[in-house]
């Protein structure tokens, strides 16, 4: 659940979008957005509004469903591949040229925090891999 949050709350930095904006355009309280990014017991988005969170977020329901934690077997190959060409030397190349970017620090420090999620993402879904061998 906390990958969920964290991952919401990138992408609304992302899109530069306030926790009662997203609020808004799905239909439920800012303290829902709070809770859900903390990753709060029993904070959970209701699947019916997963479209909506999508549409906000501009991302597709497969996304969210897996940062999620589900095992997509029916997504898209174009959505799988989208995944897996994401890896660690890519990573580490987009961290560098973001530091050697004139930026703001604000704008590096977003770039690193989404980058490191990836990498996150990454070891979570490598070590599930290697639980289903």
């Amino acid at each position: 659940m906390r990958e969920l949050g964290n991952f919401i709350r990138l992408r609304r930095g992302f899109l530069d979008v306030t926790q009662q904006e997203l609020a808004d355009q799905v239909g439920v309280a800012q303290t829902l957005v709070s809770r859900i990014e903390l990753g709060n017991k029993g904070s959970v988005p209701d699947p019916a509004l997963m479209q909506r969170y999508a549409d906000a977020l501009a991302v597709s329901v497969d996304d969210l469903l897996l940062v999620y934690g589900y095992n997509l077997t029916g997504t898209t190959s174009a959505t799988k591949k989208q995944h897996e060409n994401v890896s660690s030397p890519t990573i580490y190349t987009l961290m560098q040229t973001t530091e050697q970017t004139e930026l703001p620090e604000r704008s590096k420090e977003f770039i690193r925090d989404a980058l490191n999620f990836v990498q996150h993402q990454e070891q979570i879904a490598s070590e599930r891999d290697d639980d289903d061998v």
